[in-house]
């Protein structure tokens, strides 16, 4: 059976989310492809932003994406005159 779509009071009805507003860290982890740890740490770092709306840390994917797309690739090109 579908999910009813969301009511919007300015327009159409939207769309029903199939991810949710936040993530846990576990599901950030599986999110990015590393351990829970690593989120953690990378909190700490300050290179992951996370909000606590209640007693736990929470996601955004859209800063899960952010970080992901501010990563340097791991392959640099060698610059063919000699330098790195």
């Amino acid at each position: 059976m579908d999910s009813p779509a969301l009511a919007n009071a300015a327009g159409p009805p939207l769309p029903a989310m199939t991810v949710p507003a936040l993530l846990s860290a576990d599901d950030a982890a599986a999110w990015l492809g590393v351990s829970r740890s690593s989120v953690f740490r990378l909190v700490r770092g300050g290179r992951l932003v996370a909000v606590r709306p209640f007693r736990e840390l929470r996601f955004r994917v859209d800063d899960l994406a952010t970080f992901v797309a501010s990563l340097e690739p791991a392959n640099q090109p060698v610059d063919q005159a000699g330098g790195r």
